[in-house]
């Protein structure tokens, strides 16, 4: 489980697990207001409600609304040219999660409760893990059990103004809105 930006790490790190284990998923945990798992969804040709082409819609109108992504080095507006090329990042992506900003954000203060002060992306990567293991949950058992693998890839250091400022947290809380 993995955030997008650029493609290069969820691509690279999706290769290479794929390649050690084939039938290895690999999730990109998404800020709602990206585009990316609407994208992903369009080129997949997946048309169940609320995607695709009507997920990007919806991402439109909410960013016209409440703003953009408030989450920094995750999400996009547009596929960058790696996911572009014909072996792109999104070629290795097996299913998308999406992620409200600010529950990566209090992911963020909870975990930095714990010792642990990581940044924006490492909060909607564990927030997307989450997810799926709640979905591993209500699969029940298998044999082997499940194996949940995501990674903290950034500091909270950087975020002390935003994701660490009541202050901001209140007043750009677009879930209390």
């Amino acid at each position: 489980v993995m955030a997008g930006s650029t493609g290069g790490t969820i691509m690279g790190v999706g290769r290479y697990l794929k390649s050690k284990r084939a039938n290895c998923e690999i999730v990109l945990s998404d800020p709602e207001k990206s585009n990316l798992m609407g994208l992903w969804e369009k080129d997949r040709e997946i048309s169940s409600p609320d995607c695709g082409e009507e997920r990007l819609q919806k991402v439109k109108e909410s960013t016209a609304a409440e703003g953009g992504v408030q989450l920094e080095g995750a999400g996009k507006g547009s596929l960058t040219a790696i996911m572009r090329s014909g072996v792109g990042a999104l070629e290795t992506v097996d299913a998308c999660v999406p992620v409200n900003d600010f529950d990566a954000f209090d992911e963020c203060r909870a975990l930095a409760k714990t010792g642990v002060m990581c940044g924006g992306s490492s909060g909607l990567n564990i927030c997307a893990a989450r997810v799926i293991a709640e979905r591993c949950a209500d699969l029940g058992p298998q044999e082997g059990g499940y194996t949940i693998t995501t990674i903290l890839c950034d500091h909270g250091i950087k975020y002390m103004s935003k994701i660490y400022n009541d202050k901001w947290m209140q007043e750009n809380d677009t879930r209390r809105k």
